[in-house]
């Protein structure tokens, strides 16, 4: 991976410049922190097939496809649950075949199916 810097002075600069680009920077900023709200009431609220269907169905947003490459012990440490509690949802799904999982590999089935498990938990971009 790798880790780009910039240094703040040129991009306040910009962004000062350009009401454009202050703008979609401040929306950005917004859906950051309604995403970051919407996951720490779901993290106290929700059962864990719903937090696990939202997981996956952001993940595929930001896939070009609809093969997700993460390991059970990747989304348990995101979701900070026991490893075997995500196998078990993900068991469940697969015999709603909303998903195919196979190791370190989730395939998306079914969508619209997931959302409907995500339920309010998980907003579409």
């Amino acid at each position: 991976m790798t880790l780009l810097r910039l240094s703040i002075a040129p991009i306040a600069a910009r962004v000062e410049e350009r009401s454009t680009l202050r703008t979609s920077i401040l929306r950005f900023v917004h859906m950051v922190m309604l995403q970051m709200h919407a996951t720490i009431l779901s993290s106290k609220t929700d059962p864990i097939e719903r937090r696990l269907a939202r997981l996956i169905l952001m993940h595929h947003d930001r896939a070009s496809g609809d093969d997700l490459f993460m390991t059970h012990q990747d989304m348990a440490d995101m979701l900070v649950v026991r490893r075997a509690s995500v196998t078990d949802a993900l068991h469940i799904m697969e015999g709603h075949r909303l998903i195919a999982s196979i190791r370190s590999h989730i395939i998306m089935r079914d969508r619209p199916g997931l959302c409907q498990i995500a339920g309010q938990a998980y907003t579409p971009p």
